[in-house]
C-alpha cells in the first residue's frame, strides 16, 4: 500500500497480489482491494481492475463505495458505455453521505 501512495505502481501491484492470500477481516481486505484496483487501473489493466473495484461498489464506506463505482464508470467510457457510466454516477451524486468523490463527478457532469 505504502507503493501505492507514492504512485509507484509496479512494485504496488507485485506486492498488493500477495494479499490475495492474506487473512484480513472485511474493513483490511476492501482497503487492499481499493489499493490494489487503482494500481491496476493506473497501470492501465482495466479488465482485473474491474474485478476488485466490482464487489467495492457495494461497500457500507461510503468512500470506498464512491471510488470504486467513479474509477468503474472511467473504465466504462473508456469501453464506450457511457449509459452504465452514467448510472454510476448519478449513484455517487445522489449518495446521502458526500466524498472527494461526489464532488469529482459533480464537475465531470458540468
Amino acid at each position: 500500500i505504502y507503493e501505492s501512495s507514492i504512485k509507484n505502481y509496479p512494485p504496488a501491484v507485485q506486492f498488493l497480489d500477495e494479499g490475495e492470500n492474506c487473512q484480513m477481516d472485511l474493513t483490511e481486505k476492501e482497503y487492499w482491494m481499493l489499493h490494489y484496483a487503482y494500481a491496476l487501473y493506473m497501470l492501465g489493466n482495466e479488465k482485473k481492475a474491474l474485478l476488485y473495484f466490482g464487489p467495492l461498489t457495494k461497500s457500507s464506506n461510503a468512500f470506498t463505495q464512491q471510488a470504486a463505482k467513479y474509477f468503474d464508470a472511467e473504465i466504462l467510457v473508456a469501453q464506450k458505455k457511457n449509459d452504465a457510466a452514467k448510472k454510476l454516477w448519478q449513484e455517487i451524486i445522489s449518495s446521502k453521505e458526500q466524498t472527494k468523490y461526489t464532488d469529482l463527478t459533480k464537475e465531470k457532469l458540468n
